[in-house]
């Protein structure tokens, strides 16, 4: 069976994660925007990669089965991904165009003020078009998604100070829930919150160590005296330890 491979290039928690379209023969040939890594969560986040980008196999690679999207445009369906379904390759621009399905393209581009992809399906053979016609003889395919893991993580603590904490802090106050540009996220955040609540606030706790230490070991790096900066090395590792923390307690709501 043959297999296409999306190498994600760049995450970004707002504007999303972008990739690059690899075909069969692993020569770029499109690009790719998905949303950024939350977990895997329904609707709000990327799929889970399939290798990291020092190539170890995280899972094997996700069968795509031929389908059809807005009911006539043939398209793909990939399958296998855990705790999801529904993920189709579809045209789109921004992240706006996506709840967890992967946006297919012939650039990378600015769409009024927000970062995202080009040529989607304006152009016939150019981007999503160019998918379906390197496929055309094909059944069923394979892919492979390349990320950087640690990037990753860095994405999924950010969603949790900027997204999730806020809404953790607030709970069983009169405070104002931060404004969600969208109704259905909003209400997945929430459900988020009050179904891991202990977890949350372990990842809580760690975070506020972080920040702290983080802020701290800055200020030191900047100091001559050589005990200082041996200090600032000690805060280092106490960081990467609750990094780890947030981390682990997030991976497992």
């Amino acid at each position: 069976m043959k297999k296409l491979t999306i190498d994600r290039v760049a995450q970004h928690l707002t504007f999303g994660t972008f990739g690059v379209f690899l075909n069969f023969e692993g020569i770029p040939f499109a690009v790719t925007l998905e949303l950024p890594w939350r977990n895997n969560q329904k609707n709000i986040s990327c799929i889970p990669a399939t290798l990291t980008k020092q190539g170890k196999r995280l899972r094997k690679p996700y069968l795509c089965k031929r389908t059809v999207w807005k009911g006539a445009i043939p398209t793909w369906m990939v399958t296998g991904v855990p705790n999801r379904s529904l993920i189709k390759m579809h045209s789109g621009a921004t992240h706006k165009d996506t709840q967890g399905c992967i946006v297919v393209a012939e650039m990378f581009g600015n769409i009024g003020g927000i970062p995202g992809v080009q040529i989607s399906r304006s152009q016939p053979g150019l981007g999503f078009h160019e998918l379906i016609s390197i496929t055309a003889k094909e059944d069923r395919i394979e892919l492979d998604i390349i990320s950087d893991i640690a990037q990753e993580k860095e994405v999924l603590i950010d969603s949790f100070a900027k997204e999730i904490r806020p809404v953790l802090k607030i709970r069983g106050t009169d405070r104002k829930i931060p404004k969600y540009s969208n109704p259905e996220f909003e209400k997945q955040i929430r459900e988020i919150v009050k179904n891991n609540e202990r977890r949350l606030k372990v990842a809580d706790f760690a975070y506020s160590i972080l920040k702290g230490i983080e802020d701290a070991r800055k200020r030191m790096e900047s100091s001559k005296p050589r005990y200082v900066r041996v200090i600032g090395k000690i805060f280092k590792t106490i960081e990467l330890v609750m990094k780890f923390v947030v981390a682990i307690n997030l991976k497992r709501i």
